[in-house]
Protein backbone atom coordinates (compact mmCIF):
# COMPACT_ATOMS: atom_id res chain seq x y z
CA UNK A 1 0.00 0.00 0.00
CA UNK A 2 1.36 3.40 -0.99
CA UNK A 3 1.98 6.10 1.56
CA UNK A 4 -0.90 8.23 0.19
CA UNK A 5 -3.25 5.23 0.37
CA UNK A 6 -2.19 4.64 3.98
CA UNK A 7 -2.91 8.28 4.78
CA UNK A 8 -6.36 8.05 3.18
CA UNK A 9 -7.16 4.89 5.13
CA UNK A 10 -5.99 6.49 8.37
CA UNK A 11 -8.14 9.57 7.69
CA UNK A 12 -11.18 7.38 6.94
CA UNK A 13 -10.65 5.39 10.13
CA UNK A 14 -10.42 8.61 12.11
CA UNK A 15 -13.60 9.93 10.45
CA UNK A 16 -15.51 6.76 11.35
CA UNK A 17 -14.34 7.04 14.96
CA UNK A 18 -15.32 10.71 15.13
CA UNK A 19 -18.80 10.49 13.64
CA UNK A 20 -21.99 9.87 15.58
CA UNK A 21 -23.45 8.79 12.25
CA UNK A 22 -21.95 6.51 9.62
CA UNK A 23 -19.78 6.56 6.52
CA UNK A 24 -20.11 3.90 3.83
CA UNK A 25 -18.08 3.01 0.74
CA UNK A 26 -18.89 0.92 -2.36
CA UNK A 27 -19.87 -2.60 -1.29
CA UNK A 28 -20.92 -1.58 2.26
CA UNK A 29 -24.43 -2.04 3.63
CA UNK A 30 -26.43 1.12 2.99
CA UNK A 31 -24.27 2.27 0.09
CA UNK A 32 -26.91 1.74 -2.63
CA UNK A 33 -29.45 3.63 -0.52
CA UNK A 34 -26.94 6.44 -0.19
CA UNK A 35 -26.38 6.93 -3.93
CA UNK A 36 -29.91 6.26 -5.28
CA UNK A 37 -31.65 9.37 -6.57
CA UNK A 38 -35.16 10.29 -7.70
CA UNK A 39 -33.95 10.42 -11.32
CA UNK A 40 -31.79 7.53 -12.48
CA UNK A 41 -29.90 10.05 -14.61
CA UNK A 42 -28.05 11.26 -11.52
CA UNK A 43 -27.08 8.09 -9.71
CA UNK A 44 -23.30 8.31 -9.39
CA UNK A 45 -20.81 5.96 -7.74
CA UNK A 46 -19.64 8.07 -4.81
CA UNK A 47 -16.36 7.18 -3.13
CA UNK A 48 -17.91 7.89 0.28
CA UNK A 49 -21.39 8.53 1.64
CA UNK A 50 -21.66 10.10 5.08
CA UNK A 51 -24.91 9.83 7.04
CA UNK A 52 -24.55 12.53 9.71
CA UNK A 53 -26.65 12.63 12.85
CA UNK A 54 -25.83 16.20 13.86
CA UNK A 55 -24.15 19.42 12.75
CA UNK A 56 -20.73 18.37 14.04
CA UNK A 57 -20.85 15.24 11.89
CA UNK A 58 -21.43 17.47 8.86
CA UNK A 59 -18.43 19.61 9.83
CA UNK A 60 -16.24 16.50 10.13
CA UNK A 61 -17.39 15.25 6.71
CA UNK A 62 -16.51 18.60 5.12
CA UNK A 63 -13.09 18.51 6.79
CA UNK A 64 -12.44 15.00 5.47
CA UNK A 65 -13.50 15.98 1.93
CA UNK A 66 -11.11 18.94 2.00
CA UNK A 67 -8.21 16.82 3.28
CA UNK A 68 -8.77 14.24 0.54
CA UNK A 69 -9.45 16.83 -2.21
CA UNK A 70 -12.86 15.27 -2.85
CA UNK A 71 -15.75 16.87 -4.68
CA UNK A 72 -18.62 17.36 -2.23
CA UNK A 73 -22.37 16.99 -2.76
CA UNK A 74 -25.23 17.38 -0.30
CA UNK A 75 -28.33 15.16 -0.40
CA UNK A 76 -31.53 16.65 0.96
CA UNK A 77 -34.22 14.76 -0.95
CA UNK A 78 -32.41 13.75 -4.13
CA UNK A 79 -34.84 15.41 -6.56
CA UNK A 80 -32.31 17.68 -8.26
CA UNK A 81 -32.71 17.84 -12.06
CA UNK A 82 -29.15 19.15 -12.31
CA UNK A 83 -27.65 16.28 -10.33
CA UNK A 84 -26.32 18.56 -7.60
CA UNK A 85 -27.00 15.95 -4.89
CA UNK A 86 -24.69 13.40 -6.56
CA UNK A 87 -20.94 13.13 -7.01
CA UNK A 88 -18.16 10.58 -7.46
CA UNK A 89 -16.48 12.16 -4.44
CA UNK A 90 -18.19 12.46 -1.03
CA UNK A 91 -21.94 12.76 -0.42
CA UNK A 92 -23.29 14.25 2.80
CA UNK A 93 -26.64 12.47 2.99
CA UNK A 94 -28.98 14.34 5.32
CA UNK A 95 -32.03 12.21 4.57
CA UNK A 96 -31.35 9.26 6.85
CA UNK A 97 -31.15 11.02 10.21
CA UNK A 98 -31.59 14.80 9.91
CA UNK A 99 -35.11 14.46 8.58
CA UNK A 100 -37.52 15.57 11.31
CA UNK A 101 -39.89 18.48 11.75
CA UNK A 102 -41.62 20.16 14.67
CA UNK A 103 -44.06 23.02 14.99
CA UNK A 104 -44.25 25.88 17.48
CA UNK A 105 -47.92 26.86 17.18
CA UNK A 106 -47.60 29.89 19.46
CA UNK A 107 -44.81 31.46 17.40
CA UNK A 108 -46.25 30.00 14.17
CA UNK A 109 -42.91 28.51 13.17
CA UNK A 110 -41.89 25.20 11.63
CA UNK A 111 -38.44 23.77 12.44
CA UNK A 112 -37.37 21.37 9.72
CA UNK A 113 -34.29 19.18 9.28
CA UNK A 114 -32.19 19.65 6.16
CA UNK A 115 -32.95 16.08 5.02
CA UNK A 116 -36.72 16.17 5.58
CA UNK A 117 -39.31 15.81 2.84
CA UNK A 118 -42.43 17.95 2.57
CA UNK A 119 -44.73 15.11 3.66
CA UNK A 120 -43.69 15.37 7.29
CA UNK A 121 -43.82 19.19 7.19
CA UNK A 122 -47.41 19.12 5.93
CA UNK A 123 -48.46 16.62 8.60
CA UNK A 124 -46.72 18.33 11.53
CA UNK A 125 -48.07 21.75 10.59
CA UNK A 126 -51.66 20.64 10.05
CA UNK A 127 -51.74 19.03 13.48
CA UNK A 128 -52.00 22.68 14.61
CA UNK A 129 -53.97 24.02 11.63
CA UNK A 130 -50.83 25.60 10.17
CA UNK A 131 -48.97 25.27 6.86
CA UNK A 132 -46.13 26.80 4.90
CA UNK A 133 -45.45 27.02 1.16
CA UNK A 134 -44.39 23.54 0.04
CA UNK A 135 -44.12 22.17 -3.49
CA UNK A 136 -46.67 19.93 -5.19
CA UNK A 137 -45.03 16.50 -4.66
CA UNK A 138 -44.58 15.64 -1.01
CA UNK A 139 -41.63 13.26 -1.35
CA UNK A 140 -39.54 16.18 -2.62
CA UNK A 141 -36.77 17.28 -0.27
CA UNK A 142 -37.30 20.48 1.68
CA UNK A 143 -33.75 21.74 1.18
CA UNK A 144 -33.50 21.86 -2.60
CA UNK A 145 -36.92 23.41 -3.09
CA UNK A 146 -36.50 26.01 -0.35
CA UNK A 147 -32.98 27.13 -1.28
CA UNK A 148 -33.81 27.30 -4.99
CA UNK A 149 -37.03 29.33 -4.72
CA UNK A 150 -39.97 26.97 -4.41
CA UNK A 151 -43.40 27.37 -6.02
CA UNK A 152 -46.32 25.77 -4.20
CA UNK A 153 -50.10 25.83 -4.05
CA UNK A 154 -50.00 28.52 -1.35
CA UNK A 155 -47.65 30.81 -3.31
CA UNK A 156 -50.45 33.14 -4.38
CA UNK A 157 -51.13 34.06 -0.76
CA UNK A 158 -47.70 33.71 0.90
CA UNK A 159 -45.08 33.96 -1.86
CA UNK A 160 -42.40 31.42 -2.72
CA UNK A 161 -41.01 28.89 -0.25
CA UNK A 162 -37.84 30.96 0.01
CA UNK A 163 -39.92 33.97 1.11
CA UNK A 164 -41.06 32.01 4.16
CA UNK A 165 -37.61 31.14 5.53
CA UNK A 166 -36.89 33.03 8.75
CA UNK A 167 -33.73 31.26 9.88
CA UNK A 168 -31.12 28.74 8.75
CA UNK A 169 -28.49 26.66 10.53
CA UNK A 170 -25.52 26.42 8.17
CA UNK A 171 -22.29 24.45 8.33
CA UNK A 172 -19.69 26.47 6.40
CA UNK A 173 -16.73 25.20 4.36
CA UNK A 174 -14.53 26.08 7.33
CA UNK A 175 -16.53 23.69 9.51
CA UNK A 176 -18.00 26.56 11.51
CA UNK A 177 -21.65 26.11 12.48
CA UNK A 178 -23.61 29.36 12.29
CA UNK A 179 -27.15 30.65 12.59
CA UNK A 180 -28.25 32.88 9.72
CA UNK A 181 -31.25 35.19 9.85
CA UNK A 182 -31.98 38.88 9.29
CA UNK A 183 -29.85 39.88 12.31
CA UNK A 184 -27.15 37.19 12.46
CA UNK A 185 -25.01 36.68 9.36
CA UNK A 186 -27.54 38.59 7.22
CA UNK A 187 -25.39 38.39 4.06
CA UNK A 188 -25.25 34.60 4.33
CA UNK A 189 -28.99 34.52 5.00
CA UNK A 190 -29.58 36.59 1.85
CA UNK A 191 -27.29 34.43 -0.26
CA UNK A 192 -28.71 31.08 0.80
CA UNK A 193 -32.23 32.13 -0.09
CA UNK A 194 -32.04 31.42 -3.79
CA UNK A 195 -28.39 30.46 -4.01
CA UNK A 196 -28.95 26.75 -3.47
CA UNK A 197 -26.32 24.86 -1.49
CA UNK A 198 -23.41 26.99 -2.66
CA UNK A 199 -22.82 28.75 0.66
CA UNK A 200 -22.79 25.81 3.06
CA UNK A 201 -24.73 22.79 4.27
CA UNK A 202 -28.10 23.82 5.71
CA UNK A 203 -29.00 21.39 8.48
CA UNK A 204 -32.12 23.17 9.77
CA UNK A 205 -34.74 25.48 8.27
CA UNK A 206 -37.18 27.61 10.21
CA UNK A 207 -40.27 28.57 8.21
CA UNK A 208 -43.22 30.86 8.80
CA UNK A 209 -46.38 28.83 9.43
CA UNK A 210 -49.74 30.23 8.34
CA UNK A 211 -53.30 29.40 9.42
CA UNK A 212 -54.74 26.85 7.00
CA UNK A 213 -58.31 25.59 6.57
CA UNK A 214 -58.60 21.77 6.85
CA UNK A 215 -60.01 21.17 3.34
CA UNK A 216 -59.48 22.66 -0.12
CA UNK A 217 -60.94 22.41 -3.62
CA UNK A 218 -58.92 20.96 -6.47
CA UNK A 219 -60.05 19.70 -9.85
CA UNK A 220 -58.48 17.97 -12.83
CA UNK A 221 -59.94 19.19 -16.14
CA UNK A 222 -59.24 17.22 -19.32
CA UNK A 223 -59.54 18.60 -22.85
CA UNK A 224 -59.04 17.19 -26.34
CA UNK A 225 -55.97 18.53 -28.11
CA UNK A 226 -58.28 20.49 -30.45
CA UNK A 227 -58.98 22.78 -27.51
CA UNK A 228 -55.32 23.81 -27.14
CA UNK A 229 -55.82 27.37 -28.36
CA UNK A 230 -58.84 27.84 -26.13
CA UNK A 231 -57.02 26.44 -23.11
CA UNK A 232 -54.04 28.70 -23.75
CA UNK A 233 -56.36 31.69 -23.95
CA UNK A 234 -58.01 30.66 -20.68
CA UNK A 235 -54.61 30.22 -19.00
CA UNK A 236 -53.57 33.65 -20.27
CA UNK A 237 -56.77 35.20 -18.94
CA UNK A 238 -56.31 33.53 -15.56
CA UNK A 239 -52.68 34.65 -15.34
CA UNK A 240 -53.70 38.28 -15.80
CA UNK A 241 -55.37 38.40 -12.40
CA UNK A 242 -55.09 35.21 -10.32
CA UNK A 243 -56.64 35.33 -6.88
CA UNK A 244 -54.38 34.88 -3.84
CA UNK A 245 -56.09 31.59 -2.97
CA UNK A 246 -55.77 30.07 -6.44
CA UNK A 247 -53.14 27.89 -8.09
CA UNK A 248 -52.78 26.30 -11.51
CA UNK A 249 -50.75 23.62 -13.27
CA UNK A 250 -51.36 22.55 -16.85
CA UNK A 251 -49.73 20.42 -19.52
CA UNK A 252 -50.20 17.95 -22.36
CA UNK A 253 -49.94 14.21 -21.73
CA UNK A 254 -50.22 11.06 -23.82
CA UNK A 255 -50.37 8.77 -20.80
CA UNK A 256 -52.74 9.58 -17.94
CA UNK A 257 -52.46 7.74 -14.60
CA UNK A 258 -54.28 4.40 -14.73
CA UNK A 259 -54.86 4.57 -18.49
CA UNK A 260 -53.25 3.15 -21.63
CA UNK A 261 -51.27 5.51 -23.90
CA UNK A 262 -53.57 7.46 -26.21
CA UNK A 263 -53.85 10.70 -28.16
CA UNK A 264 -52.43 13.88 -26.59
CA UNK A 265 -54.73 15.18 -23.87
CA UNK A 266 -54.58 18.59 -22.22
CA UNK A 267 -54.79 18.54 -18.43
CA UNK A 268 -55.48 21.57 -16.25
CA UNK A 269 -55.10 21.19 -12.47
CA UNK A 270 -56.89 24.01 -10.71
CA UNK A 271 -56.60 24.69 -6.96
CA UNK A 272 -58.70 26.89 -4.72
CA UNK A 273 -58.04 27.36 -1.02
CA UNK A 274 -61.69 27.65 -0.11
CA UNK A 275 -65.17 26.34 -0.91
CA UNK A 276 -65.79 24.43 -4.14
CA UNK A 277 -68.54 26.78 -5.34
CA UNK A 278 -66.25 29.78 -4.99
CA UNK A 279 -63.46 27.92 -6.77
CA UNK A 280 -65.64 26.96 -9.73
CA UNK A 281 -66.76 30.55 -10.07
CA UNK A 282 -63.16 31.82 -10.06
CA UNK A 283 -62.21 29.17 -12.64
CA UNK A 284 -65.13 29.92 -14.97
CA UNK A 285 -62.85 30.59 -17.97
CA UNK A 286 -61.73 26.94 -17.92
CA UNK A 287 -65.30 25.65 -17.98
CA UNK A 288 -66.10 27.99 -20.88
CA UNK A 289 -63.30 26.80 -23.18
CA UNK A 290 -64.66 26.01 -26.65
CA UNK A 291 -67.78 27.01 -28.54
CA UNK A 292 -71.49 26.31 -28.34
CA UNK A 293 -71.58 24.58 -31.74
CA UNK A 294 -72.63 21.36 -29.99
CA UNK A 295 -75.00 22.62 -27.28
CA UNK A 296 -76.47 19.21 -26.48
CA UNK A 297 -73.17 17.80 -25.21
CA UNK A 298 -73.14 17.56 -21.43
CA UNK A 299 -69.95 17.46 -19.39
CA UNK A 300 -69.17 13.91 -18.35
CA UNK A 301 -71.18 12.30 -21.18
CA UNK A 302 -69.66 9.98 -23.79
CA UNK A 303 -67.39 11.76 -26.25
CA UNK A 304 -68.73 12.01 -29.84
CA UNK A 305 -66.60 12.50 -32.93
CA UNK A 306 -67.23 16.25 -33.00
CA UNK A 307 -66.42 16.78 -29.34
CA UNK A 308 -63.71 19.29 -30.23
CA UNK A 309 -66.56 21.76 -30.85
CA UNK A 310 -68.30 21.22 -27.48
CA UNK A 311 -67.97 23.67 -24.63
CA UNK A 312 -65.81 23.01 -21.60
CA UNK A 313 -63.59 20.05 -20.63
CA UNK A 314 -64.34 16.55 -21.90
CA UNK A 315 -63.99 15.21 -18.35
CA UNK A 316 -63.47 16.44 -14.82
CA UNK A 317 -62.24 14.83 -11.63
CA UNK A 318 -63.04 17.17 -8.77
CA UNK A 319 -62.19 16.86 -5.09
CA UNK A 320 -64.45 19.39 -3.40
CA UNK A 321 -63.33 18.84 0.20
CA UNK A 322 -59.85 17.41 -0.09
CA UNK A 323 -57.98 17.32 3.25
CA UNK A 324 -55.15 19.82 2.91
CA UNK A 325 -52.65 17.33 4.27
CA UNK A 326 -53.30 15.15 1.18
CA UNK A 327 -52.93 17.97 -1.34
CA UNK A 328 -49.24 17.52 -2.08
CA UNK A 329 -49.59 13.75 -2.48
CA UNK A 330 -51.88 13.96 -5.54
CA UNK A 331 -48.99 14.18 -8.00
CA UNK A 332 -46.75 11.66 -6.23
CA UNK A 333 -47.53 8.89 -8.72
CA UNK A 334 -46.69 10.85 -11.89
CA UNK A 335 -43.61 12.14 -10.05
CA UNK A 336 -42.54 8.77 -8.64
CA UNK A 337 -38.93 7.76 -8.12
CA UNK A 338 -37.07 5.98 -10.90
CA UNK A 339 -36.53 6.43 -14.60
CA UNK A 340 -34.69 9.24 -16.35
CA UNK A 341 -36.26 12.67 -15.96
CA UNK A 342 -35.78 16.13 -17.41
CA UNK A 343 -37.65 19.40 -17.02
CA UNK A 344 -37.49 22.79 -18.70
CA UNK A 345 -39.54 25.93 -18.22
CA UNK A 346 -41.15 27.71 -21.18
CA UNK A 347 -43.26 30.87 -21.38
CA UNK A 348 -46.98 30.68 -22.20
CA UNK A 349 -48.05 32.53 -25.34
CA UNK A 350 -51.70 32.55 -26.28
Amino acid sequence: MSFSAQQSLASLTKLKETLSGEVVCPGDDGYEYGITRWSDSFTKQAAYVVFPKNDQDVAEAIKFAKEQSLELAVYGGGHSFSGSSSTEGLVIHLGKYINGARCDPEKRLLYVGGGATWEIVDKVGMEHGLATVAGSVNHTGVGGLALGGGYGWLTGRYGMTVDNIVQLTVVLASGEIVTANEKEHPDLFWGCRGGGGNFGVVTEFVFKAHPQRPTVFITYLLYTIEKLEGVLNAVGEWEQNPGPDEGLHWGVMRVLPGMEPGPPTIIVIYFYNGEAAEGRKAAKMFYDVGTLDSPNIRRGSSVPDDFGNAIGPMAEKAMEELPFVQLNSLQNEPGAHGGRKYIKGLPNRS
